[in-house]
């Protein structure tokens, strides 16, 4: 009896709950009619929940009309109108806003273009946007502006939000910029990305850095949320020491795009990229699913985690995808010997998975340690608990997901460091002579102090033994390094400081063995000249070793060395002692600087020697080609345009003047241009070359000579950039400089400029008087990736360019993009202008974004 009064009585309660919902003279059209949100203009109904509104609890809903909100102070149908409304809130009495289904714009989606490079800049601490449904795609603030489409300038971001305590609750922040907006609830609400360039969008930063100042915000909070755009996604973009949270979160992304200091739990990945991380800065996945959407897989078939290095724990990942030929899963592209980040029951594709590639240091398995307890427990019933509780607590106690008292009941584990580095006193020792300290830190999460026990073990591999000897102190919070090393050459060697606990850090240090002095000058240097060359001949007490002098070779005005210009320069241990003579020589004295130095010794004083006599005509061996791999060619200022001479300098073209586009700019007098080893980054790794080293780099070849006829030009180029954008941002170009005059700047030239996420623009153009113009149309392609070939030639009133890659990845690229082309190839009709001076112009910005060229062949007629 009393079980049947009980159910007439819930029956009852239900029909009442639905009877207020009906009675209720509501505002709105719900959008979602499974899950209504039913709104009057002084609370709402939501799940059989009646919220009062308030100074802090607004509500917004896009279908009420203008004159229903006017009515009501707390309600509101657009979202920049409602966060004009907002109030501080404090942790224990927050700011709600409630969002009901529908697409909120921060600008009129068909808006060219703003000057403003946030959407909306708001600081209100303790402040929640909370969407009144179960799937976060129902609730959307969008925007479609990015960087250099519709925005000219930096990085164009949705919001910046200022002050600590910022939740986000189902609902999706969308940059569209590059990514179609779809709506199913209401599919007018469709809008189409504003270009295919995938250029930098962001969404949120969490932090205030204006004219000089800077403030930093905290206890960022994210669940069921969606993030979707591609490059530079930012999702509550924090610094370091601050913690952010993301819980059920979905995000959408190419590179550069996570939060490197934030705890993702139970959260879906989209990479589009590479290298969604920018950075390893200590970020934490537990329990994540990463689905690996590549489609440039010939040319680089990998899966990153992080661009930079630094430190990173999955705990329970899974990596998914569907491709059918063998792609790698790695932490980063080229880490250092240093390099570690952890990990602990990771999948692929449902089998076991390690992210090394054939660097297993990199890979620290933390799956029996006590280590993995910072970020994961099992409980008495065999039941997972992610340790956010440790992790997010920091010196006030947050836990945002209630964890603490289920932490607590499996044990004392809220207070395990997970931060440890070390550092080295010194990056290089004398055996012998020096000694360095290694000293190391350790900390819990978001660099907060810990106090409590921590003993390390400094270890070194068995191969590397014989170069150091390790002396830790005796309460082992450091370590005296000596060098041992007794052989010829220095050693590179790595020492790890291991936890008994599990963590794992590295230092590099280089350990040569004892320096002798330089060897002495046993006969000093002679310049000769014969058979088109300039040879030096010296001799040095060397003994059994082998010469490694740097000799520099230098063209002078007089045999004093009046004027005297860098023509040569040794790059490698084998000394340069012949240098090529050119037209440019002829009049002029020829000077070889030789600076001793041997395997074990440092350079020591230079000596030198000139021709004795300035070069004749009769000396040179003329030609009409030019050609080098730059191994020899000096990359220092050198910024006099005269016949015979490379300028080399930094330039800033006319119509890269606008500050909004072009930052930054190289000086004419200062060193813009480096040589590369091999070790540059990315793409160009491996590639030994010149490269652009500040910006606007330029370098112009004058030729001997009053008229030239046909030119051709080919040149090899290694891209860092490995999807065929070829350079940091969108309108950053390369101009390839033929039949040049390089004092008026006058000429034609093919110029390369990025145009999307993975293709550049190619184009000819035309110089007059440094002022620039098309003069063929456009081509896309991603074939300006490593290794590509550059050819550009003048013939029979004819200017003509093709550009490839041996990398398969362009034909990919043109399958995925029918408007690409895998080879690019161009004309136009010019006039032959007589000039025959080429030249390199880049105006894109560095590092990681530059290019070695590392092959170079001019032809005149």
């Amino acid at each position: 009896m009393k079980r049947t009064v009980t159910i007439l009585l819930l029956a009852v309660l239900a029909l009442a709950a639905v009877f207020s919902q009906s009675i209720v003279e509501t505002i709105n059209t719900p959008l979602d009619d499974s899950n209504p949100v039913l709104a009057s203009g002084t609370s709402f109904v939501y799940k059989g929940n009646t919220i009062q509104l308030g100074p802090k609890a607004i509500y917004l809903d896009g279908t009420i009309s203008d004159a229903d909100v006017a009515k009501y102070d707390y309600v509101f149908n657009d979202f920049l109108d409602a966060m004009q409304h907002v109030t501080e809130g404090t942790e224990d009495d927050p700011m709600k806003i409630y969002i009901a289904p529908n697409v909120y714009w921060l600008h009129d989606p068909d808006q060219a273009e703003t000057d403003d490079p946030y959407g909306l800049s708001l600081r209100c601490p303790w402040m929640q946007w909370i969407g009144l449904t179960e799937d976060p795609y129902n609730v959307v603030i969008a925007a479609n502006f990015g960087h250099n489409e519709g925005f000219m300038g930096s990085n164009w971001t949705m919001f910046r939000i200022m002050g600590d305590g910022f939740t986000l609750k189902n609902l999706t922040i969308g940059n569209y910029c590059n990514v179609d907006l779809v709506y199913p609830l209401d599919p007018s609400k469709n809008h189409a990305k504003r270009t295919d360039n995938i250029t930098q969008a962001q969404t949120i930063h969490y932090k205030y850095n204006e004219s000089g100042k800077g403030e930093n915000f905290d206890k960022a909070y994210a669940e069921n949320v969606n993030f979707i755009s591609r490059l530079n996604l930012g999702p509550i973009a924090i610094q370091s020491g601050m913690r952010a949270l993301y819980y059920k979160c979905h995000f959408e992304s190419t590179d550069d795009a996570l939060n490197s200091y934030g705890v993702y739990v139970d959260c879906d990945f989209e990479f589009y990229g590479t290298k969604p991380f920018g950075g390893a800065n200590g970020a934490a996945l537990l329990n994540c699913t990463f689905h690996s959407v590549l489609y440039n897989l010939v040319a680089n078939p990998y899966q990153f985690m992080t661009k930079g290095a630094g430190v990173m724990t999955i705990v329970d990942g899974k990596f998914l995808d569907d491709y059918t030929i063998p792609v790698t899963l790695s932490w980063m592209e080229n880490p250092s010997g240093t390099f570690r980040s952890y990990y602990s029951n990771v999948t692929r594709n449902g089998q076991p998975e390690d992210l090394v590639i054939d660097r297993p240091w990199t890979s620290v398995d933390i799956t029996d340690t006590e280590f993995l307890k910072a970020f994961k427990l099992v409980d008495a019933n065999g039941n997972v608990v992610y340790n956010v509780w440790n992790l997010m607590r920091g010196d006030d106690d947050w836990d945002p997901m209630n964890l603490r008292e289920k932490v607590e009941a499996i044990g004392d584990y809220g207070n395990i460091p997970t931060v440890m580095s070390a550092k080295i006193s010194k990056s290089a020792i004398e055996s012998g002579e020096e000694t360095a300290e290694i000293t190391y830190t350790v900390q819990r999460f978001a660099n907060k102090e810990y106090t409590g026990d921590f003993a390390v073990e400094y270890k070194i591999s068995d191969e590397d033994a014989k170069y150091v000897k390790l002396i830790p102190s005796a309460d082992g919070k450091s370590c005296t390094v000596e060098g041992t090393n007794t052989e010829e050459e220095p050693a590179n060697v790595i020492i790890t400081v291991k936890a008994l606990t599990g963590q794992e850090v590295a230092v590099a240090l280089s350990v040569s063995p004892t320096i002798l002095p330089a060897p002495a000058v046993v006969s000093a240097p002679v310049v000769t000249i014969a058979d088109g060359k300039a040879k030096v001949a010296y001799e040095l007490d060397l003994g059994f070793r082998a010469d490694y002098s740097d000799v520099t070779w230098y063209r002078a005005d007089d045999a004093q060395g009046k004027g005297a210009i860098q023509v040569a320069v040794t790059r490698t241990n084998e000394p340069l002692c012949e240098y090529v003579l050119t037209e440019g020589d002829i009049g002029k004295y020829i000077i070889a600087s030789v600076e001793p130095k041997h395997v074990r010794s440092r350079n020591g004083e230079a000596v030198s020697a000139v021709s004795a006599a300035a070069v004749a005509e009769a000396d040179v061996i003329k030609t009409n080609k030019f050609s080098t791999d730059f191994t020899s060619f000096p990359n220092a200022a050198q910024t006099i345009i005269a016949p015979g001479y490379w300028t080399v300098d930094g330039f800033r073209p006319l119509d890269a003047q606008d500050e909004s586009k072009f930052k930054n700019w190289g000086e004419q007098g200062v060193n813009c241009w480096s040589y590369a080893y091999g070790t540059l980054s990315s793409g160009a790794t491996g590639y030994y070359g010149i490269y652009p080293s500040a910006r606007g780099a330029r370098m112009l070849y004058t030729p001997v000579g009053d008229t030239f006829g046909a030119m051709d030009v080919r040149v090899k180029a290694a891209p860092c950039k490995d999807a065929g954008q070829g350079f940091g941002s969108t309108y950053q170009y390369l101009d390839i400089m033929i039949k040049y005059d390089t004092t008026s700047q006058t000429g034609y030239g093919l110029r390369i400029v990025r145009s999307s996420g993975d293709s550049c623009d190619f184009v000819l153009m035309q110089y007059e008087s440094g002022e620039s113009k098309e003069i063929s149309g456009r081509q896309t392609s991603s074939a300006y990736i490593t290794e590509c070939s550059i050819h550009v030639w003048f013939e029979g009133g004819k200017l003509n360019a093709t550009v490839e890659t041996n990398n398969a990845q362009a034909a990919v690229v043109a399958a995925a993009k029918p408007n690409y082309v895998e080879k690019v190839s161009l004309s136009a009709d010019v006039q032959d202008n007589g000039f025959g001076g080429f030249g390199f112009q880049h105006t894109g910005t560095l590092g990681a974004n530059t290019t070695v060229f590392y092959g170079l062949d001019i032809e005149w007629n």
